[in-house]
């Protein structure tokens, strides 16, 4: 449920986010929704990303 709502608003942020007065970026809003729920840790998010590939 609560990944459902993560991705629903990170959706919404990469639609919109941009063009709001102060831009918000949608990675900022999933790492920061991500803390909040305690979903998982940020420290093990960015361990989870494979910068190689980036």
């Amino acid at each position: 449920m609560m990944g459902g709502v993560i991705v629903t608003v990170v959706l919404v942020f990469f639609i919109i986010g941009e063009s709001l007065p102060s831009p918000i970026y949608p990675a900022s809003v999933a790492l920061l929704l991500a803390h909040q729920s305690r979903t998982d840790s940020v420290n093990n998010i960015l361990k989870d990303v494979r910068w190689s590939k980036l």
